[in-house]
Parts: structure tokens; sequence; C-alpha cells
């Protein structure tokens, strides 16, 4: 398998450099935006937000359930393995390869 390419840092070709690329990779696509901010959009959340919060909860709002450890890992198992990779470059063959590993590190 190539290894995953890292800027500024040699590929990673070990699993656990490729375990820490892929933790990254998650981290920066879940990291705040630094889009500038669009007063009106962001009032007009913060109001639906509230209308939302007053509302009285009707018996089909039921909370969700965590994710579990076995659902990451059926999710991961069943990634189409003939798609092109994402910027990050890690394949969801990879991925698969690799359930138990990625299944914890986003559980």
């Amino acid at each position: 398998m190539l290894p995953l390419l890292r800027s500024n840092l040699p590929p990673a070709l070990d699993d656990l450099d490729k375990a820490e690329c892929l933790a990254s990779s998650l981290e920066s696509q879940c990291s705040p935006s630094t889009e500038p901010i669009d007063p009106g959009h962001l009032c007009e959340v913060n109001l639906e937000v509230e209308r939302r919060a007053a509302a009285t909860p009707s018996p089909s709002d039921e909370p969700l359930s965590p994710t579990t450890l076995d659902e990451v890992k059926s999710i991961l198992q069943d990634l189409n393995t003939k798609k092109a990779p994402g910027p990050d470059r890690i394949t969801n063959k990879t991925l698969r390869r690799r359930t138990s590993q990625v299944a914890t590190k986003v559980t």
C-alpha cells in the first residue's frame, strides 16, 4: 500500500503514523470554520433554535441514542472500496482494513 502524504512531514508509512494522519485529517475537517459569519443567517438560526427549545416536545421527539462502536464498525465495513479517496488520500479500502483502529478513534 502507498504511504499517506502529510504536509511538512515525511509520508506516513507505518500503521501508527497512518492512524495519526487519519485522526489529523478528521480533526481538520471537523474544526470550526474560518469563513466570515453572515449576521442575518446567524440571527435566523438563533431564532429557530429558541423557537424549537421553547416548543413542547411531542411524543415522537425521542432523543437520539449515542453512536456505538459496533455501528461505526458496520458503516466502515460497508464503505465502497472502488470510490476515490478524499483530499487526505485515505482510501475506503484502508479504512475497511483498519476498521477497529479507526472506529475506536472516532467514537
